[in-house]
């Protein structure tokens, strides 16, 4: 931004600048969290480009305004000096005569409304500064251990402070800084460190008293908030013991996903998770993987294994057994134990000895529950469990997890059948708050029926749109065959038995082909073979020298988190 102060400030002398401040702003790439005084300064520029009359500064100050906003992570911030954009960009969005503009704009809209922003935001009511200090000294009082509190004017008789004035002032101060931590609703307890309060009382009580006493202050006001604002109905405990009640904030690059939210997790409930796409479902379920979620208990107290499909940087040229017996979390377990559990989920003693290369989705599902199992979850975090299952699988995966009556389960899935038929709560995404509401899907959307719309086609407003393919150098058909296997054998490496035995099959210009069968029976070892990615043992596979292939895997996209830093157009 340092670069572009010359550029704000002849802005703010001449509104004629103002289209080529919004042009340099444009290319600009914002990597840092935007705050406060960032907004202040950058919202009356855009709030006047918006009221330009060329298409293309709109264009231009819609961008600027969507990259902008999504590194805004305070909702409070945003809705303070955001929402005076909401109107302008509105506009643009319902009435702008380019239909690209309309989507620029409408785009930009999504984003501000989404990190906090509102067309008929009203100013949040001013504290009872007196109020709100006398308060905190309440509740800072005990751990002060100060003798000797006369009165000061400017604070009400029911609460006194230290005789040394020094003292006395820095006190005061704090309060003021507790004071606004809790109207704000702020509990990371790194804040409450860094805001002063953990100096100051290290300083008053030493090293060890202080920081003691910083989160026994902490601990006191997140209880009255919690009281505050507890939900109408009260869990009566009746749905098991609790494993985790924490309250907890949660980003996702420069987005705030939820907000100093509560999650609260029972033994033996089954979570589905549900909300619109974006909304940080996946991340959820990643961040309590990676231990990345404030105060979720440690691993050596709640032992907490995330199911998915990919078997990411790990060894799969081994048989099933062997991959299962070699994991470090299983060394204690007797081979026998591991057979015998591997059996229980359909791996047959035959199968045991298949490489885990050789695997389909469903039966990598299959395997990831078994080593669940062998660990022995506390907590079982399923993504998507269902894709690339076929029905009986998906069968199987429904009777297998409600006849786990000792582990929790959260399930991110977008199989609504799947949701109704194993869920026992589910959690809702509500302005950044997490909401729980008792019963599977269907009870769910009883009480919130515009949730219905996640499992449409009303849940998305992604457009595909694929330019017409050229012709192909010396095709003049459309029923010629451009692609096609003759007597093909595939045998992955350490199987007995070939996937595909003496398969054939063409392709042309014309074709549009469905693939189906159970899980195992070869549906992608045929396309592998198809695009060259892997070799038959035996047979023949024709392309036509000129045809490009297109071809998106399962798990084409699981490297993707190795690449999160980078815009689509670097990734690309």
């Amino acid at each position: 931004m340092l670069k572009h102060i010359s550029l704000l400030v002849s802005a703010m002398a001449s509104p004629q600048a103002v289209p080529g401040t919004i042009k340099g702003l444009s290319s600009t790439t914002f990597v840092a969290e935007v705050n406060a005084p960032t907004l202040a300064v950058l919202v009356p520029l855009l709030t006047r480009a918006l009221k330009e009359r060329s298409t293309d500064t709109q264009r231009m100050t819609c961008i600027v305004i969507g990259n902008l906003v999504k590194l805004v992570r305070d909702p409070t911030v945003a809705a303070r000096y955001l929402s005076i954009l909401v109107p302008g960009v509105q506009q643009i969005a319902e009435g702008a005569a380019f239909p690209e503009i309309r989507a620029f704009a409408q785009t930009a809209l999504d984003i501000l409304l989404g990190a906090g922003a509102s067309a008929n935001a009203t100013p949040l009511p001013p504290r009872d500064i007196p109020l709100a200090v006398t308060e905190a000294l309440t509740v800072m009082a005990p751990h002060l251990q100060i003798k000797g509190f006369p009165a000061r004017p400017s604070i009400p008789v029911s609460v006194s402070l230290p005789n040394a004035p020094v003292v006395a002032h820095a006190v005061e101060y704090q309060a003021n800084v507790v004071a606004d931590l809790v109207d704000l609703r702020r509990w990371d307890a790194s804040i409450w460190e860094a805001k002063g309060l953990g100096s100051f009382m290290k300083l008053l009580l030493g090293a060890e008293e202080g920081a003691k006493s910083t989160e026994a202050i902490r601990k006191a006001f997140m209880e009255i908030d919690r009281q505050k604002y507890a939900p109408a109905e009260e869990d009566d405990g009746s749905g098991g013991p609790l494993l985790c009640d924490i309250q907890f904030s949660l980003a996702y690059g420069g987005l705030l996903l939820l907000n100093h939210t509560n999650l609260k997790l029972r033994r033996g409930r089954r979570y589905g998770i549900c909300a619109g796409n974006g909304a940080g479902k996946s991340t959820l379920m990643k961040a309590i993987r990676d231990g990345k979620v404030e105060g979720f208990p440690p691993p050596d107290e709640l032992r907490t294994i995330m199911v998915e499909h990919a078997l990411q940087g790990e060894d799969t040229s081994q048989s099933i057994l062997n991959f299962i017996c070699s994991d470090p979390k299983l060394a204690s377990k007797a081979r026998e134990e591991v057979s015998a559990m591997l059996l229980s989920v359909g791996f047959s003693d035959e199968k045991q000895a298949d490489p885990v290369a050789s695997l389909s989705g469903g039966w990598k599902m299959k395997l990831e529950l078994a080593r669940a199992m062998l660990i022995g979850a506390d907590i079982l975090l399923l993504d998507e469990p269902t894709n690339h299952l076929d029905v009986q699988t998906v069968a199987w995966l429904e009777q297998y997890l409600c006849n786990l009556p000792d582990i929790t389960c959260m399930i991110v899935s977008h199989d609504s059948g799947f949701l109704d038929n194993v869920c026992t709560d589910i959690i809702h995404y509500e302005q950044k708050k997490l909401a729980y509401y008792p019963g599977n899907l269907s009870k769910f959307v009883e009480k919130v029926p515009e949730a219905k719309s996640y499992y449409t086609l009303a849940a998305t407003s992604i457009k595909f749109s694929f330019p017409p393919p050229g012709s192909l150098m010396g095709v003049r058909s459309n029923t010629r065959a451009i692609m096609k296997l003759s007597g093909c054998t595939f045998t992955y490496p350490g199987m007995q038995r070939p996937s595909l035995k003496n398969v054939s099959c063409s392709l042309s210009l014309s074709s549009r082909v469905g693939i189906v069968g159970p899980n195992g029976a070869g549906k992608s070892t045929l396309i592998k073979l198809l695009t060259g990615e892997t070799v038959p043992q035996e047979g023949t596979v024709h392309k036509h020298p000129a045809l490009r292939v297109g071809y998106v895997a399962q798990h084409a996209f699981h490297h993707i988190n190795l690449h999160l830093t980078k815009t689509a157009v670097q990734y690309m």
